[in-house]
């Protein structure tokens, strides 16, 4: 639904991670860290640098 704003959405997502099992939260930020980790193996010199709001 696109008149839907993004603090409901994120309400309904929280609510949604919430109701989950402990065993699949687990599994989801295991397979989180997975990434981070082939992430930072591809891109080692990478570092977040956010755009300031005048840029």
């Amino acid at each position: 639904n696109p008149h839907i704003q993004n603090h409901d959405i994120s309400k309904r997502l929280g609510a949604a991670w919430n109701s989950e099992s402990h065993e699949v939260r687990e599994r989801y930020r295991a397979l989180a860290k997975a990434y981070k980790e082939r992430h930072n193996k591809m891109h080692p010199d990478y570092r977040y640098s956010p755009r300031k709001p005048s840029e």
